[in-house]
């Protein structure tokens, strides 16, 4: 048995396919994906527990045309490693280390409290005391006031995560269930999907561009297309697709986030510079007013190697949204 995945215009890296379990039957537990030229593809195949499965597969390089899906072994690469630091700024920690950075995410926070790339810059910083020199730093920092999703705080359990080579995947509750969300982790990128919510809500990116917040150096790209220096506050609503990027003169590389649902486009996004410490950027915020409302919500977030606003805006649309089809 042999089952076509349809690309559409191709341009995505990252293909999720959804196998129900009449079509996991047919074609078995071990899989590999070939190209329209016949090369085999980086894939990943995660059993749900209804019988049905997720192949994740890398279409990076992919020649144009279908893939196809068929039984065989897959000899994947991992591009992923995971494991658990006892105490990281105060707190047990999942690090997940992926193409050259190493992403640190508190397990009873629910956020992430590091993102050290290959030069050692960390664009968080988060620390486990003052205000905007450590303990206010993180991302997503998602829920205001009850300190839910927010390194530092203990009001989240999150699960073990399911490892394969290409993705990690696991989910973080608030203690009292009221809040919920999921992680996707890629060897490029991570994928937030917020599940349930008990209120409105914003997501921020409190952090230090390269390792530091510097407003003559630092910068934003945004989905309009306007580079601007992170001296200047502003309230506005993005373009959809609502992207930004984070970067400091010269280093060739940019922190971006992506608002990928539809449903939060026309939600007010803002940004300005705290006490020459961290950033302030949040998607659904305005001073404390809070408007996201919308689940399931989808965002994304990654580290690239470029300033250039054309193909920084390249890379996000390719990376950062990965295609989903049912098989």
């Amino acid at each position: 048995m042999t089952v076509e995945i349809k690309r559409g215009s191709g341009s995505e890296r990252w293909i999720i396919a959804e196998l129900g379990a009449a079509t996991l039957d047919g074609l078995g537990r071990a899989l590999v994906v070939e190209d329209a030229a016949g090369r085999t593809l980086p894939s990943q195949l995660d059993l749900l527990p209804d019988g049905s499965a997720e192949l994740v597969v890398d279409a990076d390089g992919a020649a144009d045309g279908p893939l196809r899906v068929k039984p065989g072994q897959a000899q994947t690469k991992a591009r992923i490693a995971v494991d658990t630091i006892a105490d990281y700024e105060g707190q047990e920690t999942l690090r997940f280390q992926i193409d050259g950075s190493s992403w640190y995410y508190h397990k009873a926070g629910g956020g992430f409290a590091s993102i050290i790339d290959a030069d050692g810059k960390d664009w968080l910083s988060f620390r486990p005391w003052g205000g905007s020199d450590g303990i206010y730093r993180g991302i997503p920092n998602l829920a205001y006031p009850d300190n839910v999703y927010h390194p530092g705080h203990f009001n989240c359990e999150t699960s073990a995560p399911i490892v394969g080579p290409l993705r990690a995947t696991f989910e973080t509750w608030s203690k009292d269930e009221v809040w919920g969300c999921r992680w996707h982790i890629f060897p490029d990128h991570a994928e937030l999907t917020v599940l349930k919510v008990g209120h409105p809500y914003w997501l921020l990116y409190e952090g230090t561009p390269s390792g530091k917040l510097d407003e003559a150096e630092d910068f934003c790209i945004r989905s309009d297309g306007l580079k601007r220096p992170l001296s200047e506050s502003w309230d506005e609503v993005l373009p959809d697709p609502k992207w930004i990027a984070f970067g400091k003169e010269g280093r060739g590389r940019c922190l971006w986030l992506w608002s990928q649902s539809p449903e939060n486009a026309g939600c007010r996004d803002s940004f300005w510079p705290m006490e020459k410490n961290m950033t302030v950027f949040g998607y659904g915020r305005h001073d404390m007013n809070i408007y996201m409302e919308h689940v399931p919500a989808r965002f994304a977030f990654g580290l690239t190697e470029t300033q250039d606003a054309v193909r920084l805006r390249a890379a996000i649309l390719s990376v950062g949204q990965s295609k989903t089809v049912s098989l």
